[in-house]
C-alpha cells in the first residue's frame, strides 16, 4: 500500500491540506448546519481557483462536496464504530 497522503495522491500540495483542515473547522463553527458548512467549502474553493463569481453552484459541485463528506462517514463507521456518533455529540455540545 502506497504512503502518499490522499493530497499527494490527488496531486494537491499537503500545505493546502493543512490550511483547508482549518477552514473546516472555521466553516463548522460559523454556520448552522453540516450541508451550510459543504457550500461555505465549496464557495471558498470555487473562490480560490476561479475568483469570486455569484453564479448558483452546480449540481457538480455539491455532489462532489457531498461524495467526500459520505466518504467520511463510511471510514470513520467502518474503522471507528460508535465514534462518529461522539464526533457529531460533541460538534453539537459545542455549539450550546
Amino acid at each position: 500500500m502506497s504512503k502518499q497522503t490522499v493530497a499527494e495522491a490527488l496531486n494537491i500540495s499537503e500545505e493546502w491540506a493543512v490550511l483547508n483542515r482549518y477552514r473546516i473547522e472555521k466553516f463548522l463553527e460559523e454556520n448552522d448546519t453540516i450541508s451550510d458548512a459543504l457550500l461555505a467549502g465549496i464557495e471558498n474553493v470555487r473562490n480560490e481557483e476561479f475568483g469570486e463569481t455569484q453564479k448558483e453552484f452546480s449540481d457538480y459541485e455539491k455532489k462532489i462536496a457531498l461524495m467526500g463528506f459520505h466518504l467520511a462517514q463510511e471510514i470513520i463507521s467502518m474503522k471507528h464504530s460508535g465514534i462518529a456518533e461522539a464526533i457529531i455529540g460533541a460538534i453539537k455540545s459545542s455549539r450550546e
